[in-house]
């Protein structure tokens, strides 16, 4: 088998399995990140919030929720820190309006019953008010591309063990001939 030793890609004495575990890395992260796309807005709002200022949580929160592709748990989170806000800010009806955006996109919500006795109000109520159909269907459809970066990580690392096989001569005499001691390459055809 062929020892890939001090071989240079792009200019690196790093080997391409280094390489290939490297970028595997990098994709991961990168998609582990792109899962959670609200978490230092939500932690912000969440922040504020306990500080009493629902401005900037509102301020927060409306980053997050312009974004694409969230997921349950940040919408939920969303909604309500931004439904709570408004209620400290006495705005019932933006309150509410914010609920049914949570009831919509997520149809089974149940919230803590720990929670603000006023936002748990607001939620039965605006549970009553929506009509059964319109509570199972979400508002916000489901955006295919959620495993995207599951996919581009595993095909990522498919292709980089490939390409390992590949140089590595991938098995019983598919490779490039190996040298023993001190054995010299052949010179090419034709050459003097």
């Amino acid at each position: 088998m062929l020892k890939l030793k001090n071989s240079l890609i792009y200019g690196s004495p790093i080997g391409l399995p280094s390489w290939a575990a490297i970028f595997v890395l990098i994709c991961f992260v990168t998609g582990v990140q792109a899962q959670n796309k609200c978490d230092t807005e939500l932690a912000e709002a969440e922040r504020y919030y306990n500080s009493a200022e629902s401005d900037s949580v509102i301020k927060w929160v409306s980053t997050c929720l312009n974004k694409d592709g969230l997921g349950e748990g940040e919408l939920v989170r969303a909604y309500r820190l931004l439904s709570l806000a408004y209620i400290a800010k006495d705005s019932t009806h933006r309150a509410e309006n914010a609920i049914e955006k949570l009831l919509k996109a997520v149809p089974n919500y149940a919230p803590d019953r720990e929670d603000n006795p006023e936002y748990l109000d607001l939620v039965e109520k605006m549970k009553k008010k929506l009509p059964p159909a319109q509570s199972v269907v979400a508002a916000q459809p489901k955006k295919k591309g959620g495993k995207k970066w599951l996919w581009i990580g595993l095909g990522t690392a498919a292709l980089g063990g490939g390409a390992v096989a590949v140089l590595a001569g991938g098995g019983k005499g598919g490779g490039p001939p190996t040298l023993q001691g001190n054995q010299k390459l052949p010179d090419p055809p034709g050459s003097p």
